[in-house]
């Protein structure tokens, strides 16, 4: 019994077979969703960061607090001229 022994045969494909045309359009789709995909949390960040930059820069001086000193005189001459409040405190 002799044993046949096969040897490959080299032969180089003249073009690439149609799995490996799909394979490429997969993996170029594929990255494409995955640059969409980044793409669109990056914007959403963006809009995030801009929206958070337009409500502080708008509503800061609500942080702060003014005070005025104003220095008001009641006489007694223009609040009770008659002196009545020294005999009836219920007139005031």
């Amino acid at each position: 019994m002799t044993d046949a022994v096969l040897t490959p045969t080299a032969s180089a494909p003249a073009a690439a077979s149609p799995r490996d045309i799909g394979i490429k359009k997969r993996r170029s789709a594929e990255a494409r969703f995955r640059f969409y995909g980044l793409a669109a949390i990056v914007i959403g960040i963006a809009f995030l960061v801009m929206l958070l930059i337009s409500i502080v820069s708008k509503g800061y001086t609500a942080f702060f607090q003014t005070m005025i000193t104003v220095p008001v005189e009641f006489s007694e001459k223009v609040i009770d001229p008659s002196n009545k409040r020294a005999t009836d405190p219920k007139v005031l």
